[in-house]
């Protein structure tokens, strides 16, 4: 099995997942558990990874509450989207969009981050457990991993 790339899903993603209500249930419920897990830093920007961003809504919602973001996705077409979607919240200056695997970003990132966001991303790459320890990797000292399955 090889990682999956939604490069010829993107249109369908963003209108038949994240365009209806369960995708906006989903969101909901997910910005429930980042407010409490971002009351637990200290009330200052932080530098998050969404590792598999996708098309960046959560991103940009973090970037509009003054983090740094910097989101990975191996799909072009998702990082067309992302930017796009940045751009149009007006966060894409407080926004870094890297083309590369989850197992690779460490590797182009200048300094570790506070959070990696990988949600819906685990079930479609070949190597989980590497994927992960490699996400592990990218975190400063008491940063947390928020993984959606």
């Amino acid at each position: 099995m090889m990682d999956r790339n939604f490069d010829d899903l993107a249109e369908r993603f963003a209108q038949n997942i994240y365009g209806t209500l369960k995708g906006r249930i989903r969101q909901i419920i997910l910005w429930e558990e980042l407010d409490q897990l971002l009351a637990t830093f200290p009330n200052e920007p932080l530098s998050i990874l969404d590792a598999g961003g996708g098309i960046g809504q959560i991103s940009s919602g973090l970037a509009q509450r003054g983090h740094q973001i910097t989101l990975c996705d191996v799909s072009e077409q998702m990082l067309i989207r992302a930017k796009q979607h940045a751009q149009e919240q007006g966060v894409a200056s407080q926004m870094t969009f890297i083309q590369t695997s989850a197992q690779q970003v460490g590797t182009q990132l200048e300094k570790p981050v506070d959070i990696v966001l990988f949600h819906a991303v685990l079930e479609w790459v070949a190597e989980p457990e590497k994927t992960l320890a490699a996400l592990f990797d990218t975190l400063s000292p008491g940063g947390v991993l928020s993984l959606m399955f």
